[in-house]
């Protein structure tokens, strides 16, 4: 099946994209496989991939099932006008592609620090009404992200002070990223090697535990690896800027992907102008997340809820979700730091203990708990929901047992490293 590209649509009849297809399965399917009756099997099955809206359904009349964006200006309740016209052709609701992809969220203090929750600047563009809804997993627990292993602060940071700077023991954690495909664009367009990177100051309660509920976020402007230090601009938030003590753990964001600001295009505030990229954050699904004292639920909990109440009361015309990439499941991966501490110990663990990469694990306990919810906490979804998730590569998910199946987007196609090299096990999955 080849997915519609949201910027040229198709001709209404389809005829040409209907050739595609025919081709791609000759070249693709062994030949054992023509003994099917495809013509009885009902294949290709054309789909209609994202951006859909009431107006164009008619158009696609063709088209056997559609998957629709999670933010809102562009899907435009087109899961509800699509199962009215088309009753038994499915519709999925596509999470992705948003400050870094599915499962990469800004949290609260990120966005209230771009100003981004301002329902003044909100109304400015229709981009933002993702945050006016709740349809977006929004959290303002940071225990929820992952973080690479950090270090307790050598000096206390005065209180209403924007802009501070923190001794560390060492710098190497703090130091820029590497990520192959965007330190030269992040170079170019930032003049230094993203010294954007985020990190949480978390201080510590009387008995010396990390107390994520007063812990805030900042993004580094200057590191000198002399002095050991790292220059943090602290976000924006109502809460404003505490002192904190000497102790306080200061960690930075595990996520090695980031986004250009597109939104900066619009002018939507200065804040926002100023930021020229934006790190996402990945949530820490592992058994090993903190979990919030307000509520008992672990990230993994917590953004499967989420999803289960926006299927529940958002879309409810739905068939499921089509989650798009998250961090590899096996490694090495492009995609995440390879210094995540996901227990919180001050150790890089890389989400493996004893020989067992929990990553994986953590990823299966969200669908679970989407589909069978958390006992006296929550109900899932059931088994009728149809949940898939993208597998471009190799080290992406294989989580059949609980999944419907997989979206291969581009898994034919990518010709950067690593996966340029992959092309023949790409073609043996697919």
């Amino acid at each position: 099946m080849k997915k519609q590209n949201g910027n040229r649509p198709y001709p209404a009849t389809g005829r040409r994209r209907r050739n595609y297809v025919w081709l791609a399965l000759f070249l693709l399917i062994p030949q054992t496989v023509w003994a099917l009756d495809f013509e009885t099997m009902g294949y290709p099955k054309p789909i209609n991939f994202r951006e859909i809206t009431p107006q164009l359904i008619p158009e696609y009349d063709w088209e056997d099932m559609t998957v629709s964006d999670l933010r809102v200006d562009l899907r435009k309740f087109a899961d509800e006008s699509w199962k009215q016209r088309f009753p038994g052709r499915p519709v999925l609701i596509q999470d992705g592609m948003w400050f870094g992809g599915a499962l990469s969220f800004l949290p609260r203090q990120r966005l209230e620090d771009l100003g981004l929750l301002d329902l003044a600047i909100i109304d400015r563009d229709q981009r933002l009404e993702v945050y006016k809804t709740d349809i977006y997993p929004v959290t303002d627990f940071l225990g929820y992200l992952n973080w690479d292993a950090g270090c307790n602060s050598l000096n206390a940071l005065p209180a209403d002070t924007e802009t501070v700077t923190i001794e560390v023991p060492d710098v190497v954690p703090f130091r820029p990223n590497t990520f192959p495909t965007t330190v030269n664009a992040l170079r170019d367009k930032v003049g230094q090697d993203s010294y954007n990177k985020d990190v949480v100051i978390c201080p510590r309660d009387g008995e010396g535990r990390l107390d994520w509920l007063n812990a805030e976020l900042g993004s580094i402007t200057m590191l000198d690896e002399t002095a050991k230090t790292i220059t943090v601009r602290r976000a924006t938030t109502a809460r404003g800027w505490p002192a904190r003590a000497a102790g306080t753990y200061v960690a930075a964001n595990a996520n090695l992907m980031y986004d250009f600001n597109v939104l900066s295009l619009v002018s939507l505030s200065d804040k926002l102008n100023q930021t020229k990229v934006i790190q996402a954050f990945h949530p820490n699904l592992t058994r090993f997340c903190p979990r919030d004292p307000r509520t008992g639920f672990n990230a993994a909990e917590w953004y499967a809820r989420h999803f289960v109440g926006v299927k529940q009361h958002d879309y409810p015309y739905s068939d499921g979700f089509a989650f798009d990439v998250s961090i590899g499941t096996f490694y090495p991966s492009a995609r995440i730091s390879d210094r995540v501490d996901c227990n919180l110990d001050g150790q890089v663990d890389n989400f493996m203990f004893d020989g067992v990469n929990y990553w994986p694990l953590g990823i299966h306990d969200f669908i679970d708990y989407m589909r069978h919810g958390s006992p006296g906490k929550f109900a899932g979804l059931g088994g009728e929901a149809a949940l898939v998730w993208d597998s471009n590569g190799n080290e992406d998910q294989r989580l059949f047992d609980l999944l419907n199946g997989a979206e291969y987007e581009h898994s034919m196609i990518m010709y950067w490293d690593p996966y340029k090299y992959n092309y023949s096990s790409m073609l043996d999955r697919y």
